[in-house]
């Protein structure tokens, strides 16, 4: 996906947001009537400017930082606590990310290309754990994908698994 394609999805769904606060039933949410009651310096709605409430499904909204730890929570409350704690960090230096790269070019200089490497590992990684049962069997799991200050990905993931033995 290139960054203007995802710019002009992001933009059409704010659009939509704002234009659809009827259907998001967004008079029921009372935060401009709570800043507005708790902030002493606000003397009228005008001030605060034009409140949009976006859904809870557009990444980035306060309202989907809010839902994920707690749909995290939820999961681990229903199936068991984690089992196990899973960093898969992206290496700069994998064969595959360096096969691709043009002279004198570096891995930071190619994000898409890193970012299709690491996708294609993770996935891997994640059937061998779910899928295939590498480490026993896998009764939920929960992860994030964030980038590190180097710039490169990184996947945090928490799994509760059900640990059956393996005859060998």
């Amino acid at each position: 996906m290139t960054v203007l394609t995802l710019v002009s999805w992001a933009t059409f769904m704010l659009s939509w947001c704002e234009q659809n606060q009827a259907e998001l039933r967004a008079d029921i949410y009372c935060g401009l009537a709570d800043a507005m009651s708790f902030d002493s310096g606000l003397q009228d709605a005008a001030q605060l400017g034009k409140r949009v409430i976006l859904l809870s499904s557009f990444i980035g909204s306060p309202r989907h930082l809010q839902q994920d730890p707690q749909d995290s929570l939820a999961v681990a409350r229903r199936y068991s606590p984690p089992d196990m704690f899973i960093t898969f960090t992206c290496n700069p230096k994998w064969k595959e990310i360096l096969d691709q790269l043009g002279p004198g070019e570096t891995a930071n200089d190619r994000p898409d290309i890193v970012v299709k490497v690491f996708r294609v590992k993770l996935f891997a990684f994640f059937n061998d754990l779910t899928k295939y049962g590498v480490m026993g069997k896998a009764v939920s799991w929960c992860y994030v994908v964030e980038f590190q200050k180097r710039g490169f990905l990184m996947l945090t993931s928490s799994l509760p698994l059900t640990l059956q033995k393996r005859s060998i």
